[in-house]
């Protein structure tokens, strides 16, 4: 007779009954609805900190992992390829599977030159010492683009068609191609563009752009 929501609580209170010092807890909100499982998630989180009970969650959910733990271990195969605070790895992932699992990135080809880094989508300087002429995968978060809807502000911009266009409520994700023959780029923007809008300019921060070997 009690919803999902109800379940998990009771049966966070009885494992919590014991008092543990140290509590597993396998994917507990996986079997409820997004908005029930957030707040189940924050009180249980809370409840937890409350008591002093250190507890080991698995998850397969990024945000909520990133969300509710002190400290994220992010495991492949049975091995630990990075552990830490959830921002160092949202912010800082070690290599491409970190990157992927913690959000989708614009993938974009490059090759080093110098203190260049040349791309289908212009050249940028960078900080960091690499093999000059090496191959690498530039990897650019959506949101990590200004958009305008003309030039006149800002110079040097990128003039894109958009394809397609998804509204998620505080922000919009668009499909830009910017030329035939190169990968579109994936933008989300809190601009709120016309519906009739179909070009518009992009500025890339290249300066939040991670860099992997290819």
């Amino acid at each position: 007779m009690l919803s999902g929501g109800e379940q998990q609580r009771v049966a966070l209170i009885r494992a919590l009954a014991p008092k543990p010092q140290l509590l597993l807890m396998d994917e507990p909100f996986s079997n409820l609805d997004r908005g029930l499982r957030a707040r189940v998630r924050r009180e249980t989180v809370a409840l937890l900190r409350e008591l002093g009970t250190t507890a080991i969650i698995v998850t397969h959910e990024a945000e909520e992992a990133l969300s509710t733990g002190d400290r994220v271990a992010l495991m492949r195969s049975g091995e630990i390829i990075q552990n830490g605070p959830a921002r160092e790895l949202h912010d800082h992932p070690v290599n491409r599977y970190a990157a992927d699992f913690f959000c989708d990135f614009n993938k974009i080809p490059g090759t080093v030159r110098g203190a260049e880094l040349i791309t289908p989508f212009g050249a940028f300087t960078i900080a960091e010492q690499l093999e000059t002429n090496a191959e690498v995968v530039v990897y650019l978060r959506p949101r990590d683009f200004t958009v305008v809807a003309d030039n006149e502000a800002i110079s040097a911009l990128l003039r894109g068609h958009i394809e397609s266009r998804a509204f998620l409520g505080e922000v919009e994700e668009l499909t830009v191609r910017i030329a035939d023959g190169i990968p579109s780029l994936r933008v989300r923007t809190d601009l709120r563009l016309p519906a009739s809008a179909t070009d518009i300019f992009l500025s890339p921060h290249w300066d939040k752009a991670l860099i992997f070997s290819s």
